[in-house]
């Protein structure tokens, strides 16, 4: 305690009864005089023990929301690393999925189809044109499942397929239009041959029916079956002057579809010129 000497008169105002009831402050008379001794509890520290204690009290509790501050910023920033490491970390797998893995990122590579076309020539020439008809070969009609460009191929009597990666450039009865108006041309028995209809009048129509188109296997071999329907009609008075059904067989050269291509070819140019040896003999006949 850190004690002071005063008077009777400074006594009495500080041994006030307000000032002697605070803990901070102690009045005790000397003896022998008017002097007093005034003290205060302040201690080691400047202050009475119970401000220290309050004083302590607010310092912890100022420490401990400093120390509450400070562990949530450490948090925070725990947790922004964490996400920059996690975002590092997805970008290094999505390269690294980039690169082992590019050939599934690439355009979806279709396997490649072979196409075949139908472009045969009759096996015998005819005689030169000695007629002045013209003839009209329409587009034949074609059964429906002959009527695409998938190549049909068969293993039994009672099943077709199609094969996969092979195919004709063209529908067959659209090739088969194109060689019969060539086969016809090119043989001169008619004056003119057309598959368009056109304003003027034809003298003959020849209307056909693609009955079968395919590979037959059997066993260790393959063969290509044409079948084919054919009538030739006189337009004035609208008769049917010939009809006949064809039907070719050709052994392919190899149990492939490239066989199939190339025995078909061979029964197209078959189907072609007795086709027409049929119209020429029709129309000397006339």
């Amino acid at each position: 305690m850190k004690k002071t000497i005063v008077s009777a008169e400074s006594y009495k105002k500080l041994c006030h009864p307000l000032f002697s009831s605070h803990p901070r402050f102690s009045c005790h008379p000397r003896a022998g005089g008017d002097l007093f001794s005034f003290g205060t509890n302040l201690g080691k520290s400047g202050m009475s023990p119970r401000l220290r204690g309050d004083d302590k009290k607010r310092g912890d509790d100022k420490k401990g929301v400093n120390d509450k501050k400070g562990v949530n910023d450490k948090k925070e920033r725990w947790r922004e690393q964490l996400k920059r490491m996690q975002m590092i970390l997805g970008v290094a797998m999505l390269s690294t999925a980039l690169v082992g893995c590019g050939s599934s990122l690439s355009p979806v590579v279709m396997p490649s189809q072979t196409s075949f076309m139908l472009n045969a020539s009759p096996a015998s020439s005819m005689s030169p044109c000695h007629h002045p008809q013209t003839l009209l070969v329409t587009l034949p009609d074609a059964n429906a499942l002959y009527d695409t460009t998938q190549m049909v191929y068969s293993v039994s009597p009672l099943t077709v397929s199609y094969f996969s990666k092979h195919r004709w450039a063209e529908t067959p009865a659209r090739m088969l239009q194109v060689l019969m108006v060539q086969a016809f041309q090119n043989a001169h028995t008619f004056s003119a041959v057309s598959a368009t209809p056109a304003l003027g009048q034809y003298d003959f129509v020849l209307d056909t029916d693609l009955i079968a188109l395919k590979q037959q296997f059997e066993g260790a071999s393959s063969h290509v079956v044409l079948m084919l329907d054919a009538q030739l009609i006189r337009t004035v008075d609208n008769k049917v002057i010939v009809s006949q059904s064809f039907s070719i067989t050709q052994a392919a050269p190899q149990n492939t579809p490239l066989g199939g291509a190339e025995a078909a070819n061979r029964a197209t140019a078959e189907l072609l010129t007795e086709l027409m040896n049929m119209v020429e003999s029709s129309i000397h006949a006339q």
